[in-house]
């Protein structure tokens, strides 16, 4: 029988030789388990693979199939170096796939670990593996271990499917871009994982800041600090329209950058994890360039019972953004005037091969892209991820020039563009390498198509606070002011018991 061999690399902190080796025996239990399939686990760890860190990054890039982050409390600069790698190569080719398995303690819940939670529910879609003892790890090693062989066979199986028909098709020679399509269905799953993963890449990166202490240069209080998360276009409006108002050097405050779906994830662990009054070290606020419904915070985590218990979800619109192409000067696509309606650029989107353009757009979650997907759809337009590449505001310009002689197209918006030195608008007397012509979408009657602006944040069912009565903390009061959001009362009355969001 043919070897099928599934390369495992085991990340985290160097101190932890008992778990390695705990998920080497696990390894060989299965080994013989799945003997007659001809399964074989190869474990790897930094005692394995090459002398230097670049050569573990290189093995968790290039050979592995499964990742297995071992994690006792804090995650160390080494460990989410290795989890940036893993997470965007997941996002390139699939691979490799990441499991997470976290040591507790009974009844124990930190803010730390209802974190590292969302990390994973961010870029896995599932939560922590946790264990409390050796043979607890062992059990569930296995368990996910087994589950693991039966995804990564099934992915095989269709890969395979794909390709005898493709060959019975005798299709013509791929172009480059069928390439990546390709590239890309090795996993099954990636779609759903590419909503999440840059999300908890820049989660993971600054919650290891955070707890580390790395921000001491700020002005910091006693009091719990405001944790802003949420897309670029909510933070550029904010930064636009309130000028005395830096949410990238805010007074005992700290901004993550997330797709807005993403940032809605946080309020929900507000929840799930609730740290306690006494134990709680930040206030999220979500910055939204989407309306969010029940649904969009509950996720099949919690019933809206079990969210009213704890708080109930705010949301004020603050303001608009207006929907804007930004096409390559040197693009042979032109338009008269400012604007561009939306079957027009419906008909890009759909012929990019013949009109020599590549389009983007921001990450699958965000509300910009959830935006332009339901407006071209009412055109007959579906954006799907086999018809756009990602930007965010600083890709640089051999990042959008991904296909050699094309030009690009950013699906983006009055406040999200691009921030990079090298590319500006062609009006800009900056000299830039790169010039863009700006084009805001309009419907068939010539109206601008615009995304609201809102802020989310909880209010809180505290210890003397009667049953149906939620309290806004004072932090969050701050800002608001800092905002001119009007709010009549720190006190919420919740509206009946099934809705947890309350527009102010």
């Amino acid at each position: 029988m043919e070897e099928r061999k599934i390369r495992v690399f085991i990340a985290g902190s160097t101190t932890l030789k008992e778990e390695r080796n705990v998920f080497k025996i696990i390894a060989s239990d299965l080994n013989n388990e799945f003997e007659h399939m001809g399964i074989v686990f190869k474990i790897k760890s930094y005692e394995s693979v090459g002398n230097q860190q670049e050569d573990y990054n290189d093995f968790i890039r290039d050979k592995a199939d499964l990742i297995i982050f071992v994690l006792n409390g804090t995650i160390g600069k080494t460990t989410e170096e290795e989890f940036r790698i893993a997470t965007d190569n997941m996002h390139k080719t699939g691979y490799p796939k990441i499991l997470a398995f976290y040591r507790t303690q009974i009844g124990e819940d930190t803010t730390e670990k209802s974190y590292l939670r969302g990390i994973l529910m961010g870029c896995t879609n599932q939560y922590l593996s946790e264990y409390e003892t050796r043979e607890d790890l062992i059990e569930k090693g296995k368990q996910e271990l087994r589950r693991f062989v039966k995804k990564h066979l099934a992915e095989i199986e269709s890969k395979n499917d794909k390709a005898d028909e493709t060959e019975e098709k005798n299709a013509p020679e791929q172009t480059s871009k069928e390439k990546i399509e390709e590239k890309g269905a090795d996993c099954g799953s990636c779609g759903k994982w590419r909503k999440y993963v840059y999300a908890g890449v820049l989660l993971l990166f600054i919650i290891a800041a955070f707890f580390a202490g790395t921000y001491s240069h700020r002005k910091v209080s006693n009091s719990p600090a405001l944790m802003f998360v949420g897309g670029g276009s909510a933070a550029n409006y904010i930064e636009q329209n309130y000028k005395h108002v830096n949410l990238y050097d805010y007074d005992n405050g700290y901004y993550i950058h997330m797709p807005s779906g993403n940032a809605w994830l946080c309020l929900t662990e507000e929840v799930v994890s609730d740290p306690g009054e006494e134990q709680r070290k930040f206030y999220p606020i979500c910055l939204s360039a989407s309306r969010a419904k029940n649904g969009d915070f509950l996720r099949n985590i919690a019933t809206p019972s079990d969210f009213l218990k704890k708080g109930i979800v705010i949301g004020k619109q603050i303001g608009w953004d207006t929907l804007a192409v930004y096409i390559e000067s040197t693009s042979a696509i032109r338009f008269l005037g400012e604007t561009i309606r939306i079957d027009s650029l419906a008909y890009i989107v759909d012929n990019q091969k013949s009109l020599d353009i590549t389009c983007f757009s921001t990450s699958f979650n965000s509300g910009t892209r959830q935006t332009y997907a339901a407006k071209l759809l009412e055109v007959g337009c579906v954006l799907d991820t086999t018809k756009t590449q990602l930007f965010s505001e600083y890709s640089s310009v051999p990042q959008l020039r991904k296909v050699k002689g094309k030009s690009f197209l950013l699906l983006g918006s009055k406040y999200y563009s691009s921030k990079n030195e090298n590319i500006h608008l062609q009006e800009d007397e900056t000299v830039s390498e790169v010039k863009m012509k700006r084009y805001y979408v309009v419907d068939s009657a010539g109206r601008a198509m615009m995304k609201p602006i809102y802020l989310y944040f909880m209010a809180y069912h505290f210890k003397d606070s009667e049953d149906d009565t939620y309290n806004i903390p004072e932090e969050t009061m701050n800002f608001l002011k800092e905002l001119n959001v009007e709010v009549p009362s720190r006190e919420i009355k919740k509206i009946d018991e099934y809705t947890i969001i309350k527009e102010l």
